[in-house]
């Protein structure tokens, strides 16, 4: 991973030309084994009656390509949006290891008193049948597939699949033979950690209790907590059947079929949070979970009352008036391979609350941390017109440019968010808590080959195309956290 070099070495970028530019193909870089930030940290704090940072109130538009035949545009039409606060600190952060006075709060809040019982999570015959019919379903649909077309590295690539799912339908139809008809009656449980018996989970532990809230299903509680504390986990489930979550809707009104207002149902996540002692948080997003098979399905189930839906609602951290930015990285950004093991990474903290008409139906708390030391209390963060240029020669180092010139990609920029970040310092993989800007926005990319059937096209929607440190101007990768 690379980041660009102290100020005096930025190429100077005309900002104020209206049709799309190719941007120059030399990168002016520097190593994140720099002292930049380093020092920067170390520095004297900014007065805090001093303007650390000023934003212009217009909005930035600029169209570049960042290569002439790559077929790649981006377009910026954005301003960006500055919390109003007075000081950015730099803040060191641990892994937050829930204790078992915070797992039997947990409990009793959300199981209401009710008895609680050991539930060891074991599939029944009916419930392998099941996943075996839509396994081969699958095989089925790849087959027609197969026949269907012309093109061999196609007709490969879904032989290979179907090569894959005939595996695992032996191995459903081995489990299918020894699973149990009905689960067996759960037992009364305490409240205890326990060691996790899973393979590679050495020394981690986790409570998993049920009790009937009087649904068709058993309502659900565990607490998780690793050797490390990296993926720590609270999770807590009460609905009678499983429902997809619809990221690409935001939800801003009532949702068709449900009794609960938005704004009722966001006071009720609310509620729950000042209830368990969890401050300090404020919502992101509000999407939507609904009963359907496919993804296909959503356009029509949202508009549907008699389709079983919910709110959730996303919060995370806010710290010194500035929230921890919860984004997801496009999936077309991508500089190195990624090598990390899962259980190596600590992702960004966050916290789902989902409500319908009989409450709080699932809640979940993910990689919760600890901010243990302040390392500067307002650190001096780079000028607007550094930052802009830094995106202007980075984004073209990523890897969102196309392989041919059949490939046609666009990137629009929406918005520049200032928020914070859990940074790791690979050196010695501590953690810091660092102001970032996020270049926000939507891609769209189509592959158009003289093959038809081999024509590819995919969007994603409010990503992060870019996260650049505010004090140094690195660049950091949101699937490393460095």
């Amino acid at each position: 991973m690379k980041k660009l070099n102290h100020v005096t070495m930025l190429i100077p970028i005309i900002l104020l030309i209206t049709g799309c530019q190719p941007t120059p193909e030399k990168e002016i870089v520097v190593h994140k084994g720099s002292d930049a930030l380093k020092q920067a940290i170390e520095a004297p704090a900014v007065s805090e009656h001093a303007d650390n940072i000023t934003v212009p109130a217009e909005t930035w538009q600029y169209c570049f390509e960042p290569y002439e035949t790559s077929g790649v545009t981006i377009n910026i039409d954005a301003v960006f949006e500055l919390p109003p606060v007075t000081a950015y600190p730099v803040m060191k952060v641990v892994p937050h290891a829930f204790t078992l006075q915070e797992a039997q709060a947990f409990v009793d809040y959300f199981m209401q008193g009710q008895p609680i019982y050991n539930q060891e999570i074991a599939a029944t015959k009916s419930d392998i049948a099941e996943k075996i019919v839509k396994l081969k379903a699958q095989i089925v649909e790849k087959q027609n597939e197969i026949k269907e077309t012309d093109d061999m590295a196609l007709k490969n690539a879904h032989q290979s699949f179907i090569e894959t799912l005939t595996e695992d339908l032996h191995q459903l139809e081995m489990q299918y033979e020894k699973a149990p008809v009905d689960n067996p009656k759960p037992q009364p449980a305490a409240i205890e950690f326990k060691e996790i018996k899973n393979q590679g989970q050495k020394n981690s532990k986790e409570i998993f209790i049920v009790a009937d809230l009087g649904k068709q299903r058993m309502a659900t509680a565990s607490v998780t907590v690793y050797e490390n504390n990296l993926g720590n986990i609270i999770s807590f489930r009460n609905m009678d059947s499983n429902m997809r979550r619809y990221h690409d809707y935001e939800v801003t009104d009532t949702l068709q079929g449900l009794s609960v207002t938005r704004q009722q149902a966001q006071h009720t996540a609310e509620q729950t949070l000042q209830s368990l002692g969890i401050l300090d948080m404020q919502i992101t997003s509000t999407k939507v979970n609904v009963d359907v098979k496919t993804p296909e399905e959503f356009e029509q189930a949202i508009s549907d009352p008699n389709r079983r839906k919910c709110y959730v609602f996303y919060f995370s951290p806010v710290v010194n008036g500035l929230t921890t930015t919860d984004i997801t990285p496009c999936y077309g950004i991508q500089t190195d391979d990624h090598n990390e093991t899962y259980d190596e990474m600590w992702l960004q903290e966050r916290l789902s609350i989902s409500v319908d008409d009989t409450g709080v139906i699932m809640f979940e708390w993910l990689c919760p941390g600890d901010i243990i030391q302040t390392l500067n209390p307002n650190v001096q963060l780079l000028d607007i017109d550094t930052i802009k240029n830094i995106f202007i020669q980075q984004i073209s180092f990523q890897r969102v440019w196309s392989a041919s010139e059949d490939d046609k990609s666009i990137i629009e920029v929406k918005n520049i968010q200032l928020g914070y970040m859990r940074v790791r310092n690979k050196d010695d993989s501590s953690y810091l808590l660092l102001p970032v800007w996020d270049f926000i926005g939507d891609w769209s990319h189509a592959n158009n080959t003289s093959t038809p059937s081999s024509n590819i096209s995919s969007t994603q929607k409010d990503v992060s195309f870019l996260t650049v440190n505010a004090i140094d101007g690195s660049v950091i990768d949101r699937y490393k956290g460095y």
